[in-house]
C-alpha cells in the first residue's frame, strides 16, 4: 500500500518508496548509521519543503503566480509536505535540548495539495487563481525520472515530533506564508 494515503500521513517506521528519491533517502540513512557505534547519538530529520523567501523551491511556486497563473502540476492532488524555515530551525533546537535521537518528520501538520499550496499562495498574495495545468506526461518529457519528484504526493506526519513536546510556531499554511509574505 502507498505510505502517502495513510490517514495520519507517512510515518518515520514506514518503508522508503521504491523510485530513484526513496532509494536515496534510504541509502543516506543506512550509510550514517554506523555512527550509533561510536555511542555518538544520531537524529534523522526528514524535512518537507521549507518555505522561505531565502530560496527553495517556494520560489518555483511563486514565480508563476506573480504573473497571474498557477501552475498544478500533473493532477494537482498531490499531497506536499512543508515547514515554515523558523519551525524547522525549532525542530533541530528542540532536538538538541531534549537531547532526542531517532528519525522524525520534519514537516507542519498541515496537509496541502499542489493545488490547495498554489490557491493559497495566490491567496496570500492577493493574486487571481487561474489554475494552468502541466500535465504528467509533458513534465515526464522533459524532465525524465526528476518529474516523478513533482508528480509524488509525500503526505508525511508531524505526529512523532509534536509527541516529544514540540510546538509549531505555524502550524497552518496560510498563517505561515502571510508571515513570510506580510513582514
Amino acid at each position: 500500500p502507498d505510505p502517502s494515503l495513510h490517514s495520519n500521513g507517512f510515518e518515520e517506521t514506514d518503508a522508503p518508496y521504491s523510485d530513484y528519491l526513496g532509494n536515496t533517502c534510504k541509502l543516506w540513512e543506512e550509510s550514517i548509521e554506523p555512527i550509533t557505534q561510536q555511542n555518538i547519538r544520531l537524529v534523522k530529520l526528514r524535512t518537507g519543503i521549507v518555505l522561505s523567501t531565502k530560496g527553495g523551491a517556494l520560489k518555483e511556486f511563486l514565480n508563476p503566480i506573480k504573473m497571474g497563473i498557477a501552475a498544478i502540476l500533473g493532477n494537482g492532488k498531490q499531497i506536499i509536505s512543508w515547514i515554515h524555515i523558523d519551525d524547522l530551525c525549532n525542530i533541530f533546537i528542540h532536538l538538541l535540548e531534549k537531547n532526542l535521537h531517532d528519525t522524525y518528520n520534519g514537516c507542519a501538520p498541515d496537509i496541502k495539495t499542489n493545488k490547495e499550496m498554489s490557491e493559497t499562495i495566490a491567496m496570500v498574495l492577493h493574486r487571481p487563481f487561474i489554475p494552468f495545468p502541466a500535465p504528467g506526461f509533458i513534465l515526464k518529457t522533459v524532465m525524465g525520472e526528476m518529474a516523478s519528484m513533482l508528480l509524488m504526493s509525500n503526505n508525511c506526519s508531524s505526529q512523532k515530533i509534536i509527541n516529544t513536546g514540540f510546538v509549531f510556531q505555524y502550524p497552518e499554511l496560510k498563517e505561515a506564508l502571510q508571515n513570510i509574505y506580510e513582514k
